[in-house]
C-alpha cells in the first residue's frame, strides 16, 4: 500500500507578529523562521511522519533554496528521488502569523509551475505503484488534470485539495474520489450558500465524496450514502499554517490502511489539533507516536 503526492514545495519564510500590518503600515516581527513548506510538501511530510508509505513528485530550482529543501525533506524521512530540478527559481512563500495563530500567505510559485505533463509520464511508474494520489492546486491545472486522468485509468483513489481555489474543477470532479475544501473554498465551486447544499451540488456532479474542513468547528463528510460530523479538539492555537495539510495527509494514511472514513476523520482531527499548537510548516506536524 502506498501514497503518491504530486504538488508544490516551497521555502517558507515565516514572520510571527503581534498583529497583521494595516495598508501602508510598517511593523516589526516578534520572530522569523525558515522552513520547507508548500501544500504538496506538507502533505507528503504529514503522510511520512504519521506512518504512511509516501512518494513525492515535485519541482524545485537549481539554487540554494533547493538544497535547503532536499536537506530538510530527508530529515523528515521523505524520499526525495522524484523531486526534479529545473532551471528556474525554487518556489517561495512569505507567511505572516499573528498572535492568535491566524496566517496570511503570499506565494511565488517558481519551479512549482515548471512541472509538466511530460514529468508525469516520465514518472508514470509512481502511479502504477500507488493506491492513493493526493493533489492540490499549486501546480499547473493541466498537470493536475492529466495526473487525475491517468490515476483513474489505473484505479487509484484520488484526493483533491482545491487550494488555492483558483482553477475550475468541473471537468475532473467525476474522477475525484475525495474532494477536501475548507468552508471558503467549497463556496467557490458551488452556487449554493450553505455548506450542505454546496456539498450536495458537488455530489450531483458525480464527485465521489466531500470533506469540508472547518477549523475550530471540526469537519464534515458528505457522500450520497452518509453524512458524518467530526468535532474539533480544543487546542491552544499558535500557528494554523499546516493544519489543513496535516489533516489531509493523516486522512490518506488511514484510508491507505483501510480504516473507515469516521476513523480516518478522528485520527486526522487528532493530528491537526496537535499541529496548530506549534510554529512552522513541516516541523509542526506530529509523528505517529505523538498521536497514538
Amino acid at each position: 500500500m502506498s501514497i503518491l503526492v504530486i504538488g508544490s514545495v516551497n521555502v517558507d519564510t515565516t514572520y510571527n507578529l503581534e498583529n497583521f500590518p494595516k495598508p501602508g503600515e510598517t511593523i516589526s516581527s516578534i520572530s522569523k523562521s525558515r522552513s520547507v513548506g508548500g501544500k504538496g510538501a506538507n502533505q507528503a511530510i504529514a503522510c511520512q511522519k504519521l506512518g504512511g508509505d509516501v512518494k513525492f513528485l515535485a519541482c524545485v530550482g537549481n539554487d540554494v533554496d533547493a538544497d535547503f529543501i532536499f536537506k530538510n525533506m530527508k530529515k523528515y524521512g521523505v524520499d526525495t528521488t522524484n523531486i526534479i530540478k529545473k532551471d528556474v527559481d525554487t518556489g517561495t512563500a512569505l507567511i505572516n502569523v499573528d498572535k492568535t495563530g491566524q496566517n496570511e500567505i503570499v506565494l511565488d510559485h517558481g519551479a512549482n509551475y515548471a512541472i509538466t505533463i511530460q514529468d508525469i509520464d516520465d514518472n508514470i511508474k509512481l502511479l502504477d505503484e500507488c493506491d492513493i494520489l493526493i493533489l492540490q492546486m499549486e501546480i499547473p491545472q493541466e498537470v493536475n488534470e492529466y495526473a487525475i486522468k491517468k490515476a483513474k485509468e489505473k484505479g487509484v483513489f484520488v484526493i483533491l485539495n482545491p487550494a488555492p481555489s483558483e482553477f475550475e474543477v468541473e471537468n475532473i470532479l467525476d474522477k475525484v474520489d475525495l474532494f477536501v475544501p475548507n468552508e471558503n473554498e467549497i463556496l467557490r465551486y458551488s452556487t449554493k450558500e450553505s455548506l450542505k447544499e454546496a456539498a450536495d451540488e458537488l455530489l450531483d456532479k458525480n464527485v465521489g465524496s466531500v470533506i469540508i474542513t472547518l477549523g475550530e468547528n471540526g469537519s464534515e463528510y458528505f457522500s450520497k450514502k452518509e453524512h458524518i460530523t467530526q468535532d474539533a479538539i480544543k487546542a491552544k492555537v499558535v500557528d494554523t499554517t499546516s493544519a489543513g495539510d496535516c489533516y489531509i495527509g493523516a486522512m490518506a494514511v488511514m484510508l491507505d490502511q483501510k480504516k473507515s472514513i469516521k476513523e480516518a476523520m478522528e485520527f486526522a482531527t487528532k493530528a491537526s489539533s496537535k499541529t496548530v499548537t506549534r510554529k512552522g510548516s513541516g516541523e509542526s506536524i506530529p509523528t505517529i507516536d505523538e498521536i497514538l
